[in-house]
């Protein structure tokens, strides 16, 4: 076959066009970027590559291109603007090339390498972001849908996560920025996947011409079995369905299902109710059918220590919030929301799940399958938990009053999750009636409306101060107390003032066979996390 004159065109911005007239009209990119690449040596036009160095079309052109030539002067492109982009393919030119100056690979050494060690925060950050993005970019593929990462995450790249999620103040030890990171808890392990995952989203977004949206989980019991880690074989690794304590790393696992967690931002007020901060965050989850496309959304609640309870200078607080005293709170999963109408209906519906009384199937003032049922007393709150236990083989109940308040603060201790005070944009209180739930914005833990709305009823017997009560986030049951008795509510109402909306607040006017259109309930489940995500 006779060659016809080539013709090579390069548009700043735009595709190439690279054909061999008569020929190569229709070659696959991969195989006109290679043509492009060997014209650009041919014709020394390596500047073409320095204009469009950070331009990511270009990115496969210019391997190509450093494979069969000398790559110092576009790594020192590199490092003279530096971006995640630019000093990711930086390093593939040096790994890839035939040849690097020995100073400009000292250069690069200097800026990546030591760079996660640097006192400058935007110096380490930038290090950390480039080596996460190759990390992510360099898995190892189980199948076409889905990549395992076979080393473990590293300090400094979890330190992105504890800056941009955590916003906390703790840092890695000097010296030990590139070992794994260890003494994380499964609940951060999770939220690490689900910020790496938008943070991923982004970088592609920025630096890539792929469209294909990503999502990164820990992995399963069988994947670190069947691809293990390529390093410190004796460290463990959390796992989806993981339900132990002991110290592990962790490693991530690519794929396009989206994982149980969700994100959202939190919110923090001063005490003008002026929000001084919003931060994202997000919350393993996983959600229960109940019939009929009703779905009973779960958030996993971590386990932890708390002070319960409001100080004596708390504004608006009461001896009935007092002594505070620390009480220590295993794991469980709370209700997204406050139960819906239409949650309610698919239960009190299934009289073949009846335990001990019937149940109204509408009993709401305000209707709307998405607004909070009420108007449903103490027993009939439990009936719904034992028929949902029934149907689901899983415990639930409801809420000690040590598991609502710990979930309802997240972490907090100040007089609302959101800060010293709350505004009409924050919860629904000082109201007309009930609103459709998750209309607010969430405390830490990802809980929605647990400020205002509706009251919501906990298992405790009422007591009138927290002498003698329970440290172990067990409900305060007296035995003694007769049927009917009073017992405690939490959180406030649509009808309610400010300070009766407080995390602290204790409510004991409601008797157990009460109902009111501001009294509703939220389930808790308490058992182990590998019986539930995954």
């Amino acid at each position: 076959m006779q060659n016809k004159t080539r013709e090579f065109t390069p548009i700043q911005g735009q595709e190439i066009i690279q054909t061999e007239l008569g020929l190569f009209e229709f070659a696959h990119l991969s195989f006109q970027e290679y043509l492009a690449a060997a014209q650009i040596k041919e014709l020394q036009q390596e500047n073409i590559l320095f204009e469009n160095f950070q331009d990511p079309w270009w990115a496969e052109t210019i391997r190509l291109y450093i494979a069969q030539s000398d790559a110092t002067h576009l790594i020192q492109k590199a490092i003279e603007n530096p971006t995640i982009y630019t000093l990711s393919l930086a390093l593939d030119c040096e790994e890839q090339s035939l040849k690097v100056d020995l100073a400009t690979r000292q250069q690069l050494d200097t800026m990546l390498e030591q760079g996660l060690e640097s006192p400058d925060p935007k110096i380490a950050t930038l290090a950390a972001e480039v080596k996460l993005w190759r990390r992510i970019n360099n898995l190892l593929a189980i199948d076409e849908d889905l990549e395992i990462d076979t080393i473990y995450i590293t300090r400094a790249e979890y330190q992105l996560f504890v800056d941009q999620w955590l916003n906390s103040e703790e840092h890695f030890p000097s010296g030990t920025a590139k070992q794994p990171i260890t003494q994380v808890s499964w609940y951060n392990a999770m939220r690490f996947c689900a910020w790496l995952s938008a943070k991923a989203l982004s970088l592609t977004q920025a630096h890539s011409t792929d469209t294909t949206v990503f999502y990164y989980r820990l992995p399963t019991l069988t994947e670190t079995e069947n691809y293990c880690a390529r390093e410190d074989a004796n460290l463990g690794c959390w796992t989806l369905r993981d339900s132990d304590s002991q110290d592990k790393g962790i490693r991530v696992v690519k794929t396009k299902i989206p994982p149980s967690v969700f994100e959202f931002d939190v919110i923090t007020v001063n005490s003008q109710g002026q929000e001084i901060k919003r931060q994202r965050s997000a919350a393993p989850y996983e959600t229960e059918n109940l019939g009929n496309n009703i779905a009973l959304a779960m958030v996993y609640i971590p386990g932890g220590t708390f002070m319960m309870g409001s100080p004596k200078n708390e504004q608006d607080s009461s001896n009935s919030e007092r002594p505070q005293h620390q009480v220590t709170v295993p794991p469980f999963f709370m209700g997204k929301y406050p139960v819906t109408q239409g949650q309610w209906k698919a239960i009190a519906s299934r009289t073949d799940l009846k335990v001990k009384i019937d149940l109204e199937p509408n009993p709401s003032r305000f209707k709307r399958d998405d607004r909070p049922v009420e108007r449903v007393n103490w027993d009939e709150a439990v009936e719904f938990c034992q028929r949902l236990t029934k149907l689901t083989e899983k415990n639930y109940q409801l809420a000690s009053e040590a598991q609502w308040e710990y979930a309802c603060r997240g972490g907090t201790n100040t007089p609302f999750h959101f800060g010293a005070t709350i505004t009409k944009a924050l919860a629904n209180y000082n109201a007309q009636q009930t609103t459709s739930v998750g209309q607010f914005p969430p405390n830490t833990f990802g809980l929605y409306d647990i400020h205002g709305n509706v009251w919501e009823w906990c298992a405790d017997d009422w007591h009138k101060d927290y002498q003698g009560a329970p440290t172990d986030g067990s409900a305060w049951i007296d035995k003694k107390k007769q049927k009917g008795s009073d017992s405690v509510v939490r959180g406030g109402s649509w009808l309610d003032y400010p300070n009766y909306c407080r995390s602290a607040i204790r409510n004991y006017y409601s008797r157990r066979d009460y109902r009111d259109y501001a009294l509703g309930f939220r389930v808790v489940c308490v058992f182990e996390r590998s019986n539930f995500l995954g």
